[in-house]
């Protein structure tokens, strides 16, 4: 057990959150015993279906109402900037003094990047930090504004270079992160576990009634998304089996134009064993780049 220090994850989303970030976090603790493990974020567990228990979960959370989705983001983002992250701030300062962890590990995600940036950069408190997305892509504007999407991208800058140690995903971010803030950092990304590799070894191929292609997540890219689907659109009447695109995860595509009930299928967020054998039961899976 000592060979598990005290640690306190530090991040916007809470440990049984959906989606890809989360997913890649519990894999990595995976081993993680759970008395050891602490939790910081600025949304609520909702539910624990995904089964990542912790010793203790801190939350700041932010109103549903001022969470910035599509409509007023500027507003809302304005309010949580004036009274929610300082509050936020305070919180997390409160959790490491009382919950007193060995190791502290940042995960710098959209509204949980000011309050963190408050409480860390100074050197106060040793961190580790990974970088998993940038703030200041196209959809972060959208939501932000570009002022502050670009002032949320300044302050991973100051963590990342405060951190005592760092990790990035792929080797672009590596030299990226390298050019703006002169600092190093490894590469650590999700892998294949040992059971993925004797699902592999075991498996047999066999012939197949339909072809099904999986999208698990949420739609970065939607402009190329539906140059996918108005290509496969036409080509579909040429295959020798039926093709059906399956789509997996919290986000709805129903109301979208390129939607086509006749051949798409939405199955939402399932647990993760349960979207594990459902994604091996698809033919191949399909993430668009831009």
């Amino acid at each position: 057990m000592d060979a598990f220090p005290r640690l306190l994850v530090a991040t916007e989303f809470p440990p049984n959150a959906s989606g890809g970030g989360p997913a890649v976090v519990r894999q990595m603790l995976k081993e993680w015993p759970a008395e050891r493990l602490f939790w910081w974020s600025c949304l609520p567990e909702t539910d624990s279906r995904f089964g990542r228990a912790v010793a203790a979960h801190r939350v700041k959370p932010i109103p549903p109402r001022l969470y910035p989705h599509f409509r007023l983001c500027r507003l809302k983002s304005w309010l949580l900037d004036r009274l929610w992250v300082p509050a936020a701030a305070r919180s997390l300062r409160k959790a490491l003094r009382e919950l007193r962890p060995d190791a502290v590990w940042v995960i710098p995600h959209i509204w949980s990047i000011p309050p963190i940036g408050r409480v860390l950069s100074g050197g106060e408190f040793r961190f580790h930090i990974s970088i998993h997305d940038y703030v200041d892509i196209n959809s972060g504007i959208a939501r932000l504004g570009a002022g502050r999407a670009a002032r949320m991208a300044r302050t991973v800058e100051r963590l990342y270079r405060a951190a005592d140690t760092r990790d990035v995903i792929c080797e672009s971010m590596q030299s990226d992160m390298r050019r703006r803030t002169g600092c190093d950092g490894a590469i650590v990304h999700a892998g294949i576990e040992p059971e993925d590799l004797a699902y592999l070894e075991r498996k047999e191929s066999v012939p197949v009634a339909e072809i099904r292609i999986a999208y698990a997540g949420t739609i970065i890219v939607e402009k190329e998304f539906a140059l996918f689907v108005q290509a496969l659109e036409a080509i579909r009447p040429q295959l020798p089996r039926p093709v059906f695109l399956d789509f997996f995860g919290s986000h709805r595509y129903a109301g979208r134009p390129w939607f086509n009930a006749s051949w798409m299928r939405e199955h939402g967020n399932l647990p993760e064993r349960e979207l594990l054998d459902r994604l091996r039961q698809c033919t191949w899976g399909f993430s668009p780049m831009s």
